[in-house]
């Protein structure tokens, strides 16, 4: 069931495409792109790879692995994220850094939740600015939902950074109790293990001297991230405005817990949705969100493919 949602989302999104709009409509639309704009998001998508083969080289407890090879790790990160429904592909980082710098499962893992989560801290206060800086410019009732919004998912954020120690003791407590209910112990023991491993490999990471370096880092990555998908989007000829910014994060944040192979469905209706807002027609809107995903594509699937070479002829 599961594989056929996961078809199902793409499969279903384009026949409904394909009968609002023509493959002239997005040919057309690639003939008008800003290939300046185009230029830009490739080039932060780099410099965001470089950011955070950086980030992980501070990150890791051995902090000697050489950079080319975790830019490698980062580019294929992307790029199999990009292709695998529901973020799965994230995981990949995991298996890459345990393949190629003979670092732990555990200590991958936790390193991935923690960077991932600061990421969205960071991504929800530059929101929260946006939309307050916004406000007075239009405070209209669908603007102030869309801050209420932001503010409930700060809230629920500065819970869990209070309660970071409470959230560890949770997860190693109902780890032990599992063990406990399989009975082949010693696979229970290593699951605990791993899990302990798992809660103090995270609590090094906030409580290190490193958290300076690190903030600024995640603070530069999350920047580019938003400057890639701002770029290919005026690239497609589209103004941005300050809630345009909103409404798109938010639209695309949602509609990624519903990602199907190669973000195709998910992503356009983020994008399309928030150009609908700004009072563009259905078939502009969809023709943007399409040449859009397309070009966010290319450097990535150009970086994942080369440093699939790249990390492969290094061994």
């Amino acid at each position: 069931m599961k594989y056929i949602f996961r078809i199902g989302i793409p499969i279903v999104f384009f026949v409904f495409v394909f009968s609002v709009i023509q493959p002239s409509d997005i040919a057309d639309v690639f003939y008008k792109a800003d290939w300046v704009w185009f230029v830009l998001g490739c080039f932060s998508v780099a410099l965001g790879n470089y950011l955070s083969s950086l980030r992980t080289r501070v990150l890791l407890f051995e902090n000697s692995q050489p950079l080319l090879i975790l830019w490698h790790i980062h580019a294929l990160r992307a790029m199999i994220t990009g292709a695998l429904p529901f973020s799965s592909g994230e995981l990949s980082y995991v298996y890459y850094l345990k393949k190629y710098c003979i670092t732990p499962a555990a200590e991958g893992l936790a390193i991935l939740v923690s960077v991932r989560f600061l990421e969205f801290v960071m991504f929800l206060c530059l929101l929260f600015l946006l939309a307050v800086i916004g406000m007075f410019m239009d405070a209209s009732p669908m603007n102030q939902a869309a801050l209420g919004i932001i503010i409930i998912n700060l809230g629920i954020v500065y819970f869990a950074l209070c309660k970071t120690s409470f959230l560890m003791k949770t997860l190693t407590f109902c780890m032990g109790v599992l063990s406990k209910v399989i009975n082949n112990k010693e696979f229970s023991n290593r699951i605990f293990q791993k899990t302990e491993h798992f809660s103090q490999a995270v609590k090094g990471l906030f409580s290190s001297d490193k958290r300076p370096g690190l903030l600024i880092l995640t603070f530069c990555i999350v920047i580019l991230r938003n400057v890639f998908v701002l770029s290919m989007i005026r690239a497609m000829g589209v103004s941005i405005s300050v809630w345009f910014i909103v409404y798109l994060f938010i639209f695309l944040f949602v509609t990624r817990f519903f990602q199907g192979f190669g973000s195709f469905g998910n992503q356009e209706v983020g994008i399309s949705g928030a150009l609908l807002l700004l009072g563009y027609t259905r078939t502009d809107a969809l023709s943007i969100a399409i040449g859009t995903h397309l070009l966010q594509w290319i450097p990535v699937l150009f970086l994942g493919v080369f440093s699939y070479i790249g990390i492969q002829s290094s061994k």
